[in-house]
């Protein structure tokens, strides 16, 4: 694995600590709209002695195999995040499944980023690191994100209310199990070329 791909228009990188200060600005930029679908955040998140504690956390996840989470920049602009997503609960075993979530910027949204994004996500749970299912926990209000997934033709069930964390926000789940993984191909007519194959870096 490695700590930095690339996309046709995009930077895909793991984070150091080094880099609190900008996932701050990210957050504290897009606070209200993360914070409508997400839930509150406490107080401290918005902080940088949080931030950088939550990146050395999540770079330990990583090297575990864990969780692993990635960020977006465009290219030629390395300084600058526009958004976020994150491979959590990487089960082993029977399972071989995992949990994907994503943040996007509101100044970068509509644009195909996320699309791309997830192309690449998508391809590098089921090539690197080989898992069999992957699933995405969305909130029932969230009609983009619900939109994003349903370009990926993941199918919706319903969530069980018991699931610890999802039981306020009445959530629902789509599944990409591994036998839709060639079928599961995002609607690109409006983003020529986006599914260029993603390169090292």
């Amino acid at each position: 694995m490695n700590f930095q791909y690339e996309t046709e228009r995009l930077n895909i990188r793991i984070l150091s600590s080094d880099f609190a200060g900008k996932t701050l600005e990210f957050h504290k930029n897009n606070r209200s709209t993360f914070e409508k679908y997400d839930g509150g955040k406490p107080e401290n998140f918005y902080t940088l002695p949080y931030q950088k504690s939550l990146l050395q956390c999540e770079y330990q996840m990583m090297l575990q195999q864990k969780a692993i989470r990635f960020w977006l920049f465009e290219k030629g602009n390395p300084d600058h995040i526009i958004g976020t997503m994150s491979i959590q609960r990487i089960s082993r075993g029977i399972f071989q499944s995992c949990v994907i979530g994503y943040k996007m910027d509101a100044a970068y949204r509509d644009m195909g980023y996320m699309t791309e994004a997830l192309h690449f996500l998508i391809s590098f749970i089921f090539t690197e690191l080989k898992l069999h299912r992957i699933e995405a926990y969305v909130n029932p209000d969230n009609n983009a994100s619900i939109h994003l997934l349903k370009n990926w033709s993941l199918p919706r069930r319903a969530l069980p209310m018991e699931v610890p964390g999802f039981r306020a926000y009445g959530r629902t789940t789509y599944g990409l199990p591994l036998f839709l993984v060639q079928r599961a191909k995002p609607n690109t007519s409006s983003f020529p070329g986006l599914l260029s194959s993603f390169s090292h870096s």
